[in-house]
């Protein structure tokens, strides 16, 4: 698909100041979800987690929808282009200490040279934004990576620059304890389908409530994602849950209509 060499002449910053990525008939939008702690009876919102949203000839399409379309050799440009979309479009969160957790893809990065640099330019283009290493979250989504070695090289340079990790999508796929394990995280998020598939299985609460007290151990904060109802919420409480994600906490919003909830919220029971 027809695209500039580099990511920043992919992106266009809109009248209303708002950056957007096109690639091909695509156009790619900052979309930010809630991610809430535990507060007393209520919640207290600690931060986002970027997602893209696409749309094709104006209509908004799946993303799943729009990553099968994008060309094997755009990989790389792509994962680079939505985290860099994600970052120009904080400023809208208007929230100077949020945390921001971005997703990156370990099968998209077999060069650990070109992933360091990409690192740094990432550093480099967060400067203006008036945003640090502190802000940020980078999420270890569930697919293999292409090299176990490049991986890691690229988790010790973030851990380095004061960058915290986060394995997504825990229970599914790649993520899993032995991924944990080796990566010494800051974050393990819960899958929340893998999480509502089987919360009624027998045992599985109270394994799950073991993984997450050995994880809690080594000092590792679990979220929960996929909260969307009130019995989702109780079961995930049961395991010792007290960080949360999904759309009874607070539903992803397209850029710049979300902004920072200051404030300690309820969320009303269903009676």
């Amino acid at each position: 698909m027809e695209r500039p060499q580099f990511v920043d002449d992919a992106i266009v910053q809109e009248p209303s100041g708002i950056f957007a990525g096109i690639y091909g008939p695509f156009v790619l939008k900052s979309a930010y979800q809630p991610i809430v702690s535990t507060h007393g009876d209520g919640f207290q919102q600690i931060g986002f987690e970027g997602l893209i949203r696409p749309s094709l000839d104006g209509q908004a399409i799946p993303p799943l929808t729009f990553f099968n379309q994008v060309d094997e050799q755009d990989q790389f440009f792509i994962e680079w282009m939505c985290r860099a979309l994600h970052l120009k479009n904080a400023h809208t969160l208007k929230q100077a200490d949020l945390c921001l957790y971005i997703n990156l893809d370990p099968s998209k990065y077999n060069n650990a040279a070109q992933a360091m640099d990409q690192i740094d330019l990432m550093l480099e283009k967060m400067a203006p934004m008036s945003l640090t290493t502190n802000n940020i979250v980078i999420e270890i989504i569930e697919t293999k990576p292409v090299s176990d070695s490049v991986l890691h090289a690229m988790i010790e340079h973030f851990h380095a620059l004061g960058i915290k990790i986060a394995i997504d999508d825990f229970g599914t796929l790649h993520s899993d304890t032995k991924r944990v394990e080796a990566m010494s995280p800051d974050y393990v998020k819960i899958c929340g389908e893998w999480f509502t598939a089987n919360c009624h299985r027998p045992n599985f609460l109270i394994q799950l409530s073991e993984t997450h007290s050995y994880f809690e151990a080594k000092g590792i904060q679990l979220i929960y994602e996929g909260i969307e109802s009130h019995e989702i919420l109780t079961l995930a409480k049961a395991c010792g849950a007290k960080l949360f994600q999904g759309y009874l906490t607070g539903r992803p919003a397209i850029a710049p209509t979300q902004t920072w909830r200051a404030a300690p919220f309820f969320i009303d029971p269903p009676w």
